[in-house]
Parts: C-alpha cells; sequence; structure tokens
C-alpha cells in the first residue's frame, strides 16, 4: 500500500526506479551499495530484533521518522537510505529528550551503515581506516552523558550484541565490524583531529566556553567553543562523507535553550532566514517542550497562559482580564507547572520548562521598569552605532549643538576592542549635586562595529573626541587597562586627562551602578542596545561576577558603567571648569573617503622639556 512499509523488495524496487526518473546519483550509488534494505527507524527502536526500546516517546519516533523518511513526492514508500538534512538542532526545555533523540538518530546511522556492503568503498575511504561516530560536550574529560547513554542502549539490544556486534574485548569505546567506532573525546577544539568522523554528537551546547579574550583563539580575541567544535567536525564530516552534495547521516548539535544569541539559536535564526527566503538550509529544528514529549503527566487538560515578554513589557503570568491575554507572544502552560513558575523567576522558568530562550531579561536587572525609566533623555547621536571607516561617522543632532550644557565638564569612557567585539563609547556630565551626590547626565552612547576584514579604527575614534571638543568641553577620557596604555600614548600631549577605569573581579562598578540607577542619580539617553544588554545581564550569586549571556554582548552598557564610575570618583573640583586648562585641540583636514586627520603637528607643551 503506498505509504506504508511493504514487501522488501517493491520499496526497493520503486525507490530505485524514483531515483532514477528524478537522476539522484546519490541514491542509485548507496542502493548499489547495499546488502539488505533498512527498516524504517521507527522499526529499528522498538523492535526486539533491533534495539528493542518499546517505551520509546512516541514525539522522538515521529521526529527521527520525519529526519530519515521524509515524504517525498512521487515515491509511493517513504524509504530514503540517508536523509535530506546536514544537521539537526535539538533545543527546548530541560527534559525534552534531546540527547536521547540524537543518540537514537546517531545509533540509526551506524545501522545504516552496517547495511551496506562496503561503506569505505561508497565514501573512497581506505578499508583499514576507521570510520567514527563522535561524541563532543563541554566536559574536557568525557564526551558527556550522551555516549554513555549511547553505549548503555548498544549493550542493552540484540541487534548489537549478535547480528552486527561490538568488540567486547574493547572498554574505552565501542568497536564495531566495518571498523565503525562510537567514541567520546573531550570537547578541547584538536580532540577529533585526524578521525574520519561521519557524525558527531555536539551536546550541551549552549553551556559551552565562551571567552571574550582567549589564548585559544588564534588571534587572541573571543573563543567560542560550541562554534569551534562545529567548525572542525563540519568541515570533516563534509571532506569525507559528504557525496554529491549529500549526507548519508545528519550530524547533531544539542543544547537547551539560554539566550536568543547562543549558538544553538543563532544557527535557527539562520535556518529561518533562508527557509523565508525560498532557501533549503538542510537543518532539521527539534524544538519540544516536556509536555510535548511526556502529555501523560499533565493529564488535567488545564491551562494557564505567559506572556514572554517583548519590547518594554516584561514576562509575567497573565489572566483573562489581561490584555496581554490575546497576545501572539503568549505560550500555554499545563497547570500542574504553575507551582514551578511562582518559585522562581519566569524568565528562568521560561527558558528551562518552556524552552524559550531569554532575549532581553537577565538575573541582574530585578527592578526592571524602574530601570528603564532611566534611559530617559534624547540621544546626542543620529545613530545608535557608526563603524568610523571612511564617511561612515558619528553625527550629532543640530538641536543638541543648540542647548548642550558647554558650562559643564564633560568626560568621555571607551570600551575599546579591535575586531571579536563591538567598542561602546559614553559621553556625559555631572549636572549637579544634591545632599552631596553627584547628579549625573549620560547624553552620548555610541557601538561601532567591526566590519569584516577590519580592525575597529582607534585612532579615528581619538579624532572624533578632538572635533567634539570644538563643541563641547570634553576634557577628560577613560578607558580600561587594554584601552588606557593606548590613551597614554595618544591625548595627554594634547592637554586631556585620562584614567583607567577597570570591572573588578566581583564586578563591584556594576552593582553600583545598579544603585545609582535605582536611587536615581543618574539620566541616560536611550540607547536601545545599551537596555538590551544591561536587562540580559546574569548576576553568579556565590561570586557577585556580572556576565553577558552566552553569545551576547555587552560593549555599550561597560562603557555606560564605565562613565558613570569615572564622574563618581573624579573629586569635585574636577567637575569646575575653572579648574581645568584648556585642551590644544589639534587642527583637522578631512581625507578624500570621507575620514579625518590631524595636521599641524604638536603643542609646544607636549615638546620634550616645554
Amino acid at each position: 500500500m503506498p505509504g506504508q512499509w511493504g514487501d522488501p523488495d517493491t520499496e526497493l524496487e520503486d525507490y530505485v526506479r524514483w531515483s532514477i526518473t528524478n537522476n539522484d546519483r546519490f541514491a542509485l550509488e548507496v542502493v548499489e551499495n547495499l546488502s539488505r534494505l533498512p527498516v524504517p527507524i521507527s522499526v529499528f527502536i522498538t523492535d526486539d530484533r533491533f534495539l528493542g526500546l518499546q517505551n520509546a516517546y512516541p514525539v522522538v519516533i515521529d521526529a527521527l521518522t520525519e529526519i530519515y523518511h521524509p515524504v517525498v513526492e512521487g515515491l509511493d514508500y517513504p524509504l530514503r537510505v540517508g536523509t535530506p538534512y546536514r544537521e539537526v538542532l535539538l533545543t527546548g526545555g530541560i527534559g525534552c529528550a534531546k540527547t536521547y533523540t540524537a543518540v537514537l538518530g546517531m545509533l540509526y546511522g551506524v545501522y545504516l551503515l552496517s547495511c551496506l556492503r562496503n561503506p569505505h568503498a561508497l565514501f573512497g575511504l581506505d578499508a583499514n581506516s576507521e570510520i567514527v561516530f563522535l561524541f563532543q560536550s563541554i566536559r574536557f574529560e568525557t564526551g558527556g552523558v550522551a555516549y554513555k547513554l549511547a553505549r548503555e542502549i548498544v549493550d542493552g539490544s540484540t541487534y548489537f550484541t549478535k547480528h552486527f556486534p561490538k568488540n567486547s574485548k574493547v572498554k574505552n569505546e565501542v568497536q564495531l565490524p566495518f571498523n565503525i567506532v562510537l567514541r567520546q573525546v573531550s570537547g578541547d577544539p584538536t580532540a577529533a583531529i585526524g578521525m574520519n568522523v561521519v557524525s558527531v554528537c555536539l551536546d550541551e551546547m549552549s553551556f559551552m566556553r565562551f571567552h571574550k579574550k582567549s589564548v585559544y583563539a588564534d588571534d587572541g580575541g573571543a573563543f567560542d567553543q560550541a562554534r569551534v567544535l562545529y567548525s572542525s567536525t563540519r568541515s570533516r564530516i563534509d571532506s569525507r562523507f559528504s557525496k554529491l552534495g549529500r549526507c548519508l547521516i545528519p550530524m547533531f548539535c544539542a543544547g537547551s535553550a539560554r539566550h536568543q544569541d547562543d549558538f544553538i539559536q543563532g544557527k535557527i535564526h539562520q535556518h529561518q532566514e533562508l527557509e523565508a527566503q525560498g532557501i533549503d538550509s538542510g537543518i532539521y529544528v527539534y524544538r519540544r517542550t516536556i509536555w510535548e514529549v511526556k502529555p501523560w503527566e499533565y493529564p488535567s487538560g488545564d491551562i494557564f497562559r505567559v506572556f514572554k515578554g517583548k519590547g518594554s513589557t516584561p514576562p509575567q503570568i497573565v489572566g483573562l482580564d489581561s490584555p496581554l491575554y490575546e497576545s501572539e507572544h503568549v505560550v500555554d502552560v499545563p497547570v500542574e507547572l504553575k507551582a514551578s513558575f511562582l518559585s522562581q523567576p519566569i524568565n528562568i522558568a521560561l527558558r528551562d520548562i518552556c524552552g524559550i530562550p531569554s532575549s532581553e531579561f537577565g538575573n541582574f536587572v530585578v527592578e526592571v521598569e524602574k530601570v528603564k525609566s532611566r534611559f530617559d533623555r534624547r540621544i546626542m547621536f543620529t545613530t545608535d552605532s557608526c563603524t568610523f571607516q571612511g564617511d561612515d561617522l558619528p553625527k550629532v543632532w543640530k538641536t543638541f549643538l543648540e542647548t548642550a550644557r558647554t558650562d559643564r565638564v564633560w568626560f568621555c569612557h571607551l570600551d575599546l576592542s579591535r575586531t571579536t567585539d563591538c567598542t561602546g563609547m559614553a559621553f556625559g556630565y555631572v549636572d549637579k549635586w544634591v545632599h552631596n551626590r553627584p547628579q549625573m547626565v549620560i547624553e552620548g552612547i555610541l557601538e561601532v562595529p567591526p566590519m569584516p576584514g577590519y580592525v575597529v579604527p582607534w585612532d579615528a575614534i581619538i579624532y572624533f573626541i578632538f572635533r567634539a571638543s570644538k563643541r563641547i568641553p570634553i576634557y577628560g577620557v577613560s578607558a580600561d587597562q587594554v584601552g588606557y596604555h593606548y590613551l597614554a600614548e595618544q591625548l595627554p600631549q594634547w592637554g586631556f586627562k585620562i584614567a583607567k577605569i577597570s570591572d573588578t573581579p566581583n564586578s563591584e562598578i556594576f552593582h553600583k551602578f545598579l544603585t545609582t540607577l535605582v536611587e536615581d542619580d543618574v539620566s541616560i539617553a536611550h540607547h536601545q542596545k545599551t537596555v538590551d544588554e544591561l536587562l540580559a545581564l546574569t548576576v553568579d550569586e556565590k561570586t557577585g561576577k556580572v556576565t553577558k549571556p552566552a553569545g551576547g554582548s555587552k560593549d555599550c552598557i561597560d562603557a555606560v558603567v564605565g562613565l558613570v564610575e569615572l564622574l563618581k570618583i573624579a573629586p569635585r573640583h574636577l567637575h569646575d571648569l575653572g579648574w581645568w586648562p584648556t585642551p590644544y585641540i589639534p587642527e583637522m583636514e578631512k581625507n578624500a573617503d570621507g575620514s579625518f586627520r590631524v595636521v599641524g603637528g604638536k603643542p609646544m607643551y607636549a615638546l620634550p622639556g616645554a
């Protein structure tokens, strides 16, 4: 019967006929190498002749069936020896069977190879070389729970103990006929060097290491463990087992939802963008909740609604009387889970229970609305970001120049970066003193993203400060330790004062900044990127360290926090214009590409002995 699994010979003949009609050379080459027709994955998982997992979650079997046996127009039997997908992304809430699905998908890939007469010949490999199914995760010592689960399933299955038995003498990995190996390796980027990797299970990807400055990075910049491991194994699979642009077995990338910018979510966004353009991404997305995987554990059928958070409105449980109840940004949750939502921060519950990654709200800022209300001024710049490349320079509102507080001492803080992160800039001053506390105003915030193939032009940033100083009295500039050394080379000879403002190991200046916001001692220009970065910050309750979410950023909020700290620690007399000697502003000329350069040499007092 069409659409059902019938006589194997009939199915194979139908598949070959369809492959010839559609000129599918990959399918024909695979079929020619078959020694027997593979059973569908649902049979492989549940039948006692194979894995015998009769209690496997139906939603998992359905997903794997979509991956390995998608319905194909013109093919009566949904048989596909291989898969149209290069990658499977598994995400969602805790307990939604991500690792379990990946492991079963990997083992079915082993089974497919076992149905070939000569898998090495199909891919042009030496018959004595290994074909490796790799298990890799965040842990340095092992391949994580995925490998342990795979080994337990193999040890308990009929197929891998009788029909395609492993080498029982080998204990540290699973060695099977045809030199097929299931191997666990560490999360080190070099752990898979030299291996013929046919598929990989990259587990716990959302929790992998991300360091802004690392010796592991080629240029000493950011090190993203998830991205490095993905790139390394993807290239190994493509170079050895991609045939005619197709793969027999996909790779599996698993990770709980954490943040919109983590690796898994970034890949999902890439998939969605390609699909929206009508381009086949080759990616299958498995995204489930625990109640979809285990519906029998939520028998009441009753639900409550949670607003996921959007724009200036934070996530919240909503009732029938709420205008948000019918919003498109709500999720229906079984009522059995309501106590879990009430016992922890709602953004954490959304992430861990519903598998909805946090986009705006971390756990550092508690009084969200009060904090957001401090970003209440019109920003001095006409755009939120610029590259400082050519004529893409900051532009200031004319109305700002007409009303700028030129009777105040202005300061600037730079969170400088070169290639991997954005540079953040913030400009402001102390407006007045109330009860001996400075009342600060941050008028300007600017993001400077690096352009591909270029470094952030620090000199151009300094030249902008020179030009801006002709209209507003910018006298002091600060940066962190690395940036401070650069400032020391560029600014003191012109009469500017410089300072070093660095974050302490326990992020003390972030905690002080939050107090300043809550106490209403600062008014900040509205810059959406800065607001988003602030609200996404997470604090480690044990160490007090304030960090950005995995894959996120905090360059602009770093600049603002650094500036507020500078304004607070500067002695009161430094905020008096009468105290300062006026800096010497060098002459600037515009280049043909729109950028600027300094002309006319240095002032006399900048020369040795002056």
